[in-house]
């Protein structure tokens, strides 16, 4: 009986052969052959080892189209783009002071400000949610606009905290609600609990948008507005 020698990269791929053969799992195969797995069975993984699946063709065909669960993922990150995010001074008090805007004819809009910082683990936490929140008032009320600042970019540095508070800012994350660009009608911290901020944030923008006595209102905390408005007039000072 003759014994025929195999060269050792014919022998190797001759035993990888016959490994692959004896091995009944589909997937194990697929894995094997560095076949891709079809884009339903990725995301079902309930189907048995006896279903008829398609393996990917291994021509030099052209690469087929992204799948949809790929475009809705893309589709939603952009519709989670419901607010502006002001990197200068200038732009945060374009959004909420009219100092500079003299075509500002505003009757009742709302300018929702949020601020925080990337230190702040509370302020990653309630990023979806508020950009969930900005996007769906947005489309809801036209009058409505949504802003976010880093807080370094209002004091330039972090750790000081004057200028915050001279803004009426004293705990991240922090909300506040001006309306026509011109008074400070709503200034909030969610706290730390980041489930809660939605519905804080969400039942103070309702109480805005019912409200029909702000003449009242506006007198009632007159002071109040005013200091926080002071605050906004040195900061256009520091420009």
């Amino acid at each position: 009986m003759s014994i025929i020698f195999f060269p050792e990269r014919a022998r190797f791929l001759i035993l990888h052969l016959l490994l692959v053969w004896s091995l009944s799992s589909y997937d194990t195969c697929c894995l094997a052959f560095g076949f891709s797995m079809p884009l339903s069975e990725t995301y079902n993984n309930k189907v048995s080892s006896s279903s008829s699946l398609s393996v990917a063709s291994m021509t030099n065909s052209p690469p087929s189209p992204p799948s949809t669960t790929t475009i809705a993922k893309k589709v939603i990150k952009r519709k989670f783009d419901g607010y502006t995010e002001l990197t200068t001074k200038s732009e945060f008090l374009s959004f909420i002071d009219d100092k500079y805007d003299d075509d500002n004819e505003a009757e009742n809009e709302f300018q929702v400000i949020k601020y925080h910082a990337s230190y702040c683990k509370v302020c990653q936490r309630i990023r979806p949610i508020y950009q969930r929140t900005a996007l769906a008032c947005s489309s809801d009320n036209n009058n409505m606009q949504f802003g976010s600042v880093e807080v370094s970019v209002i004091n330039g540095d972090s750790t000081n905290s004057s200028v915050l508070k001279s803004l009426g800012i004293t705990k991240l994350p922090f909300i506040q609600i001006y309306r026509n660009k011109k008074h400070c009608v709503a200034s909030f911290s969610t706290g730390g609990q980041s489930y809660n901020f939605k519905k804080i944030i969400q039942s103070t923008i309702d109480s805005c948008q019912q409200r029909d006595d702000w003449d009242d209102f506006l007198t009632t905390y007159q002071d109040d507005i005013q200091n926080q408005h002071n605050g906004v007039e040195d900061l256009w000072k520091t420009i």
